[in-house]
């Protein structure tokens, strides 16, 4: 709808995709650019599905507005078959479960992603009235793409329903407004998890880390230097041969926080790691880098380890130092050598 008798839409545009009584499948060729202003996939009303594929790596799709997913009310599919393409929203992405007499979980609306990346400026909505429906709203991955959010995952309707399965796909949170990441919420699980939140308050976690939720690894800054991750003192426990990263001009505020690694993981500090940890940045099972199957520690030329507990806290010996900097309360140095390449800062009150 919009422009009168167009076959092919252009910005500006509403597009409707299966919404009538005849399923349709529309597919991005290879090679093209598609646009439109707003994009309707399916319809809550009907038993009907609306398919939109993305042929190649070279098919892109821009959505200036904001995209709604209607579950079906009968047996069917709905989805946006990115594959290896590009879609990108400049508002929100609506799955939109509305239907509240439906109980069965094959009225499904789903994005699929393969190695091709949806970008989405505004949020992700689960939208769902039923919570038998919980596991008919998906994001799939099926390789290793890339899901960036410039808002959040949120939730609604019954409750938080909503599935992101992840393969060896990354979900990146890449906005520059506040947000709480939800972690052990409903089925949404992630592989890699990037943040890139450059708000002053950056990033927070909502619940504690595990090899679980996340599988893979934890990135901060990988895209956007100033980006921020607050840990918000839950525990954080990566998989075997996972990392944490932490890129130069990025911050993790690990607080009391302690992060664990499976056989094999390392933690790679270019940027500002801050640990309120009482015992101290590392060596120990009760350290902010818990010693458990002693992961690799690399400390790069511009790092900074921050320690900020107001209580009196341990500064671990290391010789691997590049800038320390001491904040908050009372600070003492653990038996041994500390050695730092660079600079000592030793804020008020330290």
């Amino acid at each position: 709808n919009g422009t009168a008798g167009a076959s092919v839409p252009v910005a500006g545009d509403n597009v409707f995709i299966g919404e009538g009584s005849t399923a349709r499948t529309v597919t991005i060729p290879a090679g093209y650019s598609a646009t439109c202003e707003i994009l309707n996939i399916g319809n809550n009303a009907t038993t009907i599905a609306g398919t939109l594929n993305f042929a190649a790596s070279t098919s892109t799709l821009l959505v200036s507005g904001n995209i709604t997913m209607n579950g079906p009310s009968g047996l069917a599919t709905s989805s946006i078959a990115v594959g290896a393409g590009a879609l990108t929203v400049g508002g929100n992405v609506n799955f939109n479960n509305a239907s509240a007499t439906v109980t069965n979980t094959n009225r499904i609306v789903q994005l699929t992603i393969s190695t091709g990346s949806a970008t989405v400026d505004g949020n992700i909505i689960f939208n769902c009235v039923n919570a038998t429906l919980a596991a008919a709203q998906r994001i799939v991955f099926s390789g290793a793409g890339q899901l960036n959010i410039g808002g959040n995952i949120l939730f609604q309707g019954v409750g938080s329903l909503g599935v992101i399965t992840p393969s060896t796909g990354a979900v990146n949170f890449n906005g520059s407004d506040a947000v709480t990441i939800p972690i052990g919420v409903s089925s949404v699980t992630y592989n890699n998890l990037k943040i890139n939140n450059t708000n002053t308050s950056g990033a927070t976690l909502s619940a504690a880390i595990t090899a679980t939720n996340v599988t893979g690894n934890l990135l901060v800054g990988d895209e956007n230097s100033g980006s921020l991750l607050n840990t918000n003192n839950l525990a954080i426990t990566l998989a075997a041969s996972k990392t944490l990263t932490i890129a130069a001009g990025s911050t993790l505020n690990a607080g009391t926080s302690s992060i664990t690694f499976g056989t094999t993981g390392t933690a790679t500090v270019n940027g500002v790691f801050k640990t309120a940890d009482l015992d101290g940045f590392s060596g120990a099972a009760t350290t902010s880098i818990n010693s458990t199957n002693t992961p690799t520690i690399s400390l790069g030329a511009n790092s900074v380890v921050e320690y900020t507990a107001t209580a009196t806290q341990i500064v671990t010996a290391r010789s691997d130092y590049a800038s320390v900097t001491l904040t908050g309360g009372s600070k003492t140095i653990a038996a041994g050598t500390v050695t730092l390449s660079k600079n000592l800062s030793i804020n008020s009150g330290a």
